[in-house]
């Protein structure tokens, strides 16, 4: 038995990685290969090619980098017609991701869609290739599967593969150089790329003359050259940690988080929030046009409730965020509710295991 994956992304990688080991612990004699990052070529993937050039977001910035976009697409779809696998299963990053399952449709390769792509909120004329292209749709939300439904879309939900990368989390301390003066923690999340990173950290760190009692630390990721955030703290007394998020969030009183997955981890690990987004004006201002959805924060979206304070662009000042901010700061009654409210979040995304019931899953449909 054979599969194909592609995941673009970091977070993709991240869920892949879960999905890859449950799968060769099922079924070990299986071949896995694929686009991935290094999560899943540990896990036991064969790696075709590494997604550190496909992690892109943003309408200028896809378009910026199309041609190299258009040119791995082409690699990619010559590599899985001569490897020949039972299924390709498609992770996230629906521009690539979507022309890839016609492309596969065509040729007669079964394809199974996992980590939907988010037509709820934007771009609903991509439900006509799911239910075209795509052979199987696994949703890690659980109102995806009623919207899907509404459109005769059969949507399989088996929980949010966060709970499971949460679950195997070895908890640490964080080193003691990140917080020599033992404060209380603010932990900062600009994101995991670049250009994200750099139009959301300056917005974030500049908190830090009204709140000098805490201390501000960065969650790094591997994928971007500490070099480039220390351009951006070097003036600051805040830190950074690399590849500790999760000890971060373990340890922290309150999160700046950018939107994206971030969210729910945080909320996952009952850290009260607030949540930002900066980007470039004119992926902004196309966003405002196609964008249907009522949040930008995924806790709010499974909770269904406005739990979590947003801002965008131009609102994300001190002058409205650190009055947000002391709501949760000095009032332990307020924080204890928002900790309770996110509490809910792991009964209502599936509990553990998502990923050996999805591995299970996908290994009867090709037995």
């Amino acid at each position: 038995m054979k599969f194909y994956c592609v995941a673009g992304e970091n977070s993709g990688d991240l869920h892949g990685s879960f999905l890859v080991k449950a799968l060769l612990d099922q079924m070990p004699g299986i071949h896995i290969r694929g686009v991935g990052g290094e999560r899943m070529q540990a896990a036991g993937m064969e790696l075709f090619l590494k997604n550190d050039s496909l992690n892109l977001m943003g309408f200028v910035e896809v378009i910026k980098h199309l041609p190299h976009l258009l040119h791995t697409l082409e690699a990619v779809k010559r590599d899985i017609i001569n490897f020949q696998p039972n299924a390709v299963i498609l992770i996230d990053y629906p521009g690539f991701n979507l022309r890839l399952a016609k492309y596969l449709k065509r040729h007669g390769i079964k394809v199974y869609y996992y980590i939907s792509p988010q037509v709820w909120a934007w771009k609903e004329s991509r439900i006509n290739i799911l239910k075209e292209c795509v052979d199987k749709l696994f949703v890690i939300l659980p109102f995806e599967v009623d919207f899907f439904e509404r459109h005769d879309i059969l949507a399989e939900f088996y929980g949010h593969p966060l709970l499971d990368a949460i679950a195997s989390y070895v908890p640490a301390p964080l080193p003691p150089e990140v917080n020599p003066e033992n404060k209380s923690i603010i932990a900062v999340l600009p994101g995991s790329r670049a250009h994200v990173v750099q139009r959301m950290l300056p917005a974030f760190l500049s908190l830090i003359p009204y709140f000098r009692d805490y201390q501000f630390i960065i969650a790094g990721t591997h994928n971007i050259d500490t070099r480039f955030y220390q351009k951006y703290i070097a003036s600051t007394p805040a830190t950074l940690v690399v590849g500790k998020t999760y000890d971060l969030m373990k340890a922290a009183d309150f999160a700046l988080v950018t939107s994206g997955t971030a969210t729910l981890e945080t909320g996952l690990f009952q850290v009260p929030m607030l949540v930002g987004y900066k980007g470039n004006w004119l992926s902004m201002e196309l966003a405002k046009r196609l964008v249907k959805v009522k949040s930008i924060t995924l806790v709010n979206l499974v909770l269904d409730q406005p739990l979590v304070p947003e801002f965008i662009q131009n609102d994300l000042t001190p002058r409205k965020l650190v009055p947000v901010i002391n709501q949760y700061l000095r009032s332990p009654t307020f924080a204890q509710q928002t900790k309770l409210a996110l509490a809910k979040l792991p009964g209502l995304l599936g509990g553990v295991g998502v990923s050996e019931r999805l591995a299970k899953r996908i290994i009867a449909l090709n037995i």
